[in-house]
């Protein structure tokens, strides 16, 4: 079964972050559908907010212009999340008007089939917080990350860093990571980072980096098995802190994408984001996470703050005033 659905390309689109994020968010949505030969999805989630008006009336500037340059389908919704979404939500849940306005994202990609999310960190937030925190929590389909430097895509060659933090178990990260070689004719490097013991590659370490290579060589035959040309997979052990060598392999080897497996957890569990928002706070190319919730093995790991007690109807109105276009 597809994980990634069908080619429906997803992006979010707030009043309540800058308009410069809505505009990198639109322009790398746009690069990644016209690549995919995917519809663009444009979800604009209204709520109030403490900005400026003058800087919320840019995004339907954002819209137009994204109509005028996208040379295939478009469809723009528009959602509303209420005031009294934003003063019901369970306590514990961080930064409850954004959390609401990731889900409200996530709900309406999903009611179209979405087989792939777009949304932009903005400088002034932690990588996991806010509209991005929402929507990472709440996927299931995996979610581009668009860190705050990057307005670009690098489309050629498109090239695509894989990080995996053992071999995938099951087929749900295998079967992502062949929808995007599908989806966007890329070569895959498939890494994995090995901690160095004691500072240096011992003979502890040795060990494990030869476990990591088979690990790896296991993963690209499970690729390879799965209609991913085997000419086009190459796989890397490094050694060294996981997110700084993630970062400086996806510049050594020009990529286009990096990704990352992860499985959500609840906020109790002991293991942290430190890794994945790491990358995202140094990375210079979009990150795309894999959500993996039957593959822990393979993944890093994320907190999911729960929103418990409410359903999503009672805190969405969409109203009938939806646009569509079709080139």
């Amino acid at each position: 079964m597809s994980v990634m659905n069908a080619r429906i390309i997803a992006v979010a689109l707030d009043e309540v972050s800058p308009p410069a994020s809505a505009y990198r968010s639109m322009v790398l949505a746009q690069e990644l559908a016209s690549r995919a030969g995917a519809t663009l999805l444009v979800v604009r989630i209204r709520e109030e907010s403490p900005r400026p008006q003058c800087e919320r009336a840019r995004l339907p500037d954002v819209i137009r212009t994204a109509e005028q340059a996208f040379l295939g389908k478009i469809i723009v919704r528009h959602v509303e999340v209420s005031q009294q979404s934003l003063t019901s939500t369970p306590p514990g849940s961080p930064n409850g008007s954004q959390y609401s306005a990731g889900e409200a994202f996530v709900a309406t990609a999903a009611g179209f089939g979405a087989g792939l999310l777009v949304v932009a960190m903005t400088a002034e937030r932690e990588p996991l917080d806010g509209l991005v925190g929402g929507v990472v929590g709440a996927a299931e389909v995996p979610t581009v990350v668009v860190p705050a430097g990057v307005d670009h895509l690098s489309t050629w060659p498109f090239h695509v860093v894989v990080a995996l933090d053992s071999v995938p178990r099951t087929g749900r990260v295998t079967e992502q990571i062949r929808e995007l070689y599908g989806w966007f004719q890329t070569s895959l490097s498939l890494l994995h980072v090995v901690h160095p013991g004691g500072g240096r590659l011992d003979g502890v370490s040795a060990l494990a980096a030869d476990r990591a290579a088979h690990m790896l060589q296991r993963s690209a035959t499970c690729l390879g098995a799965c209609g991913v040309d085997p000419s086009r997979i190459h796989v890397v052990v490094r050694t060294g802190d996981a997110s700084k060598v993630i970062v400086d392999h996806m510049r050594r080897e020009h990529a286009t994408l990096g990704v990352l497996p992860v499985v959500a957890v609840d906020p109790g569990h002991r293991r942290h984001h430190g890794v994945t928002a790491d990358v995202l706070s140094a990375s210079h190319v979009p990150i795309v996470l894999l959500h993996a919730a039957d593959d822990r093995g393979a993944s890093y790991v994320i907190d999911r703050n729960q929103v418990r007690g409410h359903t999503i109807e009672d805190r969405l109105r969409v109203p009938n005033n939806r646009a569509s276009r079709t080139a």
